[in-house]
Formats: structure tokens, sequence, C-alpha cells
């Protein structure tokens, strides 16, 4: 079952770990190699959750070799300023992440204007985001190292003046008023005013990490392994467990995370009168949505499992190459991957 995987990303061992970085020969991994260069602290690369809902999107293939062109289909709530940062996760020092580049943008207008998502099999409760048009494209470098990377798709403007009715806060938060605290007669989307306790209206209690850019969210993909050498480890992502927990259009296959309401976009509420409204669920998910797991189930996504493990293997200087689910799912990708470790 899916949800039995969260606590370890698959590695398949394929050699003795001789090849650690403890071994006097592993200095021919490129792991080593990619892990000498500069990378970026979390307040750079990370995201709140699973990021703004001012910008989503997904890759339209999750699993790529080195040369090949990824795809981005990207929606944002309001026409503004798109910027698509590239980053590989890693050791680098502690940092997490290197910036690899910048994705091209090839029709940001689409962005504000894509057709809502289509589900394409109702009784299975399976939405499908492919009728987006692709807002961006990144052409892997040919001498990439092999990875888990993301696309960290970013809204510059702190403040989200594409909204006509804006917000005063600067973390993301797609609260943009606490239902709590409102004064009657006074406009909600107004910072709060000034008082003995409202500490964030008066500049203080700021988070000492936080996050430059904070609107912005992730778009994961693997980069496999090119060329003829083969490799010690395997590492395969958990990615169907990221889809299997994801409730993009509605409903994930274990139900509703945020019952008696369903996820995003929608956000429908349940129809508790139906007796057999506390058992629905997805039958199947498509890659083509965007992933808001981290939202409720981060356990169940890259920066809980995956990173730490990923951390773990290149700072030891492990020979590890990259692959999906998905990738070991279907035969002839498969034995691609399979054919690159020894």
């Amino acid at each position: 079952r899916p949800g039995y995987r969260h606590m370890l990303p698959t590695v398949a061992i394929a050699a003795a770990a001789a090849t650690a970085a403890g071994s006097c020969g592993a200095t021919a991994s490129p792991i080593i190699a990619e892990n000498r260069l500069p990378g970026v602290p979390a307040t750079e690369w990370d995201v709140n959750g699973a990021g703004s809902y001012d910008v989503q999107g997904f890759a339209t293939r999750g699993s790529v070799l080195p040369g090949a062109r990824v795809h981005f289909k990207i929606a944002m709530a309001h026409e503004e300023t798109l910027r698509v940062d590239i980053y590989r996760l890693g050791w680098y020092g502690g940092d997490g992440a290197r910036k690899v580049g910048e994705a091209t943008l090839v029709d940001v207008r689409a962005a504000s204007r894509q057709p809502p998502c289509v589900k394409t099999e109702p009784e299975a409760e399976l939405w499908d985001c492919g009728n987006w048009d692709d807002v961006a494209v990144f052409d892997v470098p040919p001498d990439a190292t092999s990875g888990l990377y993301f696309a960290r798709a970013v809204l510059p403007d702190p403040l989200g003046r594409g909204d006509p009715r804006g917000t005063w806060r600067a973390d993301a938060s797609r609260h943009k008023y606490d239902r709590q605290h409102v004064m009657l007669g006074r406009d909600v989307l107004l910072p709060p005013m000034e008082g003995r306790h409202s500490y964030g209206a008066m500049g203080r209690n700021r988070l000492r990490n936080a996050l430059r850019e904070p609107r912005a969210s992730h778009i994961w993909f693997v980069v496999r392994a090119g060329g003829d050498a083969a490799r010690s480890l395997l590492f395969q992502t958990s990615d169907t467990t990221w889809h299997a927990y994801n409730g993009w259009g509605g409903l994930t296959t274990y139900g509703s995370f945020e019952y008696p309401f369903e996820h995003a976009p929608g956000r429908a509420a349940y129809n508790l009168s139906d007796p057999d409204h506390d058992t629905r669920r997805a039958y199947k998910r498509s890659y083509n949505t965007p992933l808001i797991t981290r939202d409720y189930r981060a356990v169940n996504m890259p920066l809980t499992s995956e990173y730490p493990a990923i951390r773990f293997l290149e700072r030891n200087g492990y020979d590890v190459h990259y692959a999906t689910g998905a990738d070991l799912a279907v035969p002839a990708p498969a034995r691609g991957v399979l054919a690159r470790s020894t």
C-alpha cells in the first residue's frame, strides 16, 4: 500500500556500500563533483506547505534523460510577473539544493487563462489538467547529474497586487484575513490595527528564516542517468505515494484530508445527507495535476522522506542515480534504468 512507503524512499542497493565517500575510489562518482558546487539556502528554494495557490503547476513528464526538454503547465490566479527557477536536491555543504538554471517562459499569459481541469473518469474521481497550455520549458543540460529536481514557480510581487483586492500579508497564506478577530464595520483585508496583540502589524515576531519569495510552489521531476556508465545505487522516488495522497480536484485515494470539504481548487462541501459520504475517495489519480499533498500529508512528499536520504547519500559520496516509481513500472524505461545499475 502506498501509505506504508512514507518511512523511507526505495533505495535499491545494486552493489556493496564500498562506494561511499569513505572509499578511495569514490572520486569517480559524479555525485561528489556535483556536491562540490555551491548550493543555496532553503530560504531561497523552499515553499510554505504545498506553496502558494496563486501559482500551481506540473511537469508533463516526471522523468527525463539529460539533454531532454521539460515542459511545465502552470496556472496563476491573476495575470502578473512569473519566474520559474530550476533546482536539484543534494547535500551541497548543508544547503540542500543547487540552482541549476531558469526555465524559459513560452506563454506566460496562458497561465492566468488556463481552462478548468477535466474529470475524465467521474466514477473513479479522476481529474486531469493535461488540457492546460505549456507556460515554460527547461532544456536539461546534456551533462546534467542524475537527481531529484524541481521547478520553483515564483510570483516576485510579495503582496500579490495582481489580485484586485490585494493582501497585507507577506507569507503567501491563502487565508487573507483572520475570521476570529474581524472587527464590525472594518474592512477585513486591512492590516490589523496596532494593539497589544497585533505583533505582526507592529513589525514584531518576524520569522527568523522567512522565505525570500514566499509566493511560489514546487514542480517535481527526476533526471535519470545518461551515458553508458553504470552506477552502484539506484534511488527510486516515492512518486506513486505523492500522487496517491494528492487531493487536487477533490479527493485523494484515501478520501479528503480537509473533511467535510474536498481539496483545492474547488473545496466543495460534502453532501452530509449522503449515507456514503464518509467513504468517498478517488480510485485513480493522474500525474497531470499540481501536487498539494504537502499541505496536509507532508510525510508523503519529497522533503520529508526523500530529502533526508538524498542528503545522507550525497554527503557521503555514494555513486547513486535516480528514477521514479513510474519509470520502474513500465518495462522499456525500467530496462534502461536497470541497465545503468551495477
